[in-house]
């Protein structure tokens, strides 16, 4: 168990110091878009001790119950990670559907329970594998794919970065499927899971901190920020004011409010969506 320990000291850190920082920061924070990334993170810390603990168990020279449990529950939670990433860039809709195939594949991979159409292990603890033993790696090479579309469909000068990110993070989160497919004892699958949302999720952080979160539109410290950054370049500054919003909200309420400056900054965005 020490041994398990040790080799995942530096994992199990990241995964403490994170989930502290995380928490407090989330705990006051009641929209929707930060709830999914709770319920990201919460997932992300059952997977990674679920593969800690498997990894201490698939050790032993004898099989017992644990590891056939914390394996399941892996194969499992993969593909629950990549639709909760997919939630942060997309509808609920499109979540519905594509989480009937994760049920799917949770039905297939319970079957361990009874046979090795999926997997199993043997009295030595050696995996077995089944007829449907790769379900869950090609179940996460859709969702990749999924994700993929989406990000570019909504690629636009603003979000540049993110496309990068979330390209650079898909293609390392591929590599470490291929390495646990080939090298099942690699076991990096979780791991850059983990790494890779942490990391997300410092990203979106950043960003929602530079983006106002009504309009999407860089707000007044990333207007200062430029101001100093683009100092040679810029040349001029366009103020623009909006009309009768006080009357729109006194009469019609805050909500038609908010729907009338969204309405400026949409075509503010389409008319320049790398400036606004």
């Amino acid at each position: 168990m020490l041994d398990i320990l040790i080799n995942n000291y530096l994992l199990l850190s990241l995964l403490i110091g994170f989930t502290i920082i995380v928490s407090n920061e989330l705990k006051n924070i009641k929209t929707e878009r930060h709830d999914r990334i709770k319920e990201l993170l919460i997932v992300i810390v059952v997977l990674t001790i679920s593969g800690v603990i498997r990894d201490y168990y698939r050790t032993l020279d004898h099989y017992t119950m644990v590891v056939l449990i914390t394996s399941y529950l892996c194969y499992m939670l993969r593909p629950a990670v990549i639709i909760l990433f997919i939630s942060l860039l997309s509808n609920r809709k499109i979540i519905k559907y594509i989480s009937l195939l994760c049920i799917i594949n949770t039905t297939i991979y319970t079957t361990c329970f009874f046979n090795s159409i999926a997997f199993g292990f043997s009295a030595t603890n050696e995996l077995i594998k089944g007829p449907h033993f790769y379900s869950s790696y090609i179940l996460n090479t859709f969702y990749f794919l999924v994700l993929l579309s989406i990000v570019i469909k909504q690629y636009s000068a603003q979000n540049k970065l993110r496309t990068v990110i979330l390209l650079l993070f898909m293609i390392i989160c591929v590599g470490a499927s291929y390495l646990d497919i080939k090298y099942y004892y690699v076991n990096l699958f979780d791991s850059v899971l983990l790494i890779c949302g942490l990391q997300y999720y410092s990203f979106l952080y950043i960003e929602y901190n530079r983006v106002d979160v009504l309009t999407s539109t860089f707000n007044r410290a990333s207007f200062y920020n430029d101001i100093v950054r683009f100092a040679n370049k810029v040349t001029s500054v366009i103020s623009i004011d909006m009309n009768n919003l006080k009357t729109i909200n006194d009469t019609l309420g805050h909500d038609e409010g908010d729907k009338a400056i969204v309405t400026i900054s949409d075509i503010l965005l389409h008319v320049d969506p790398k400036n606004v």
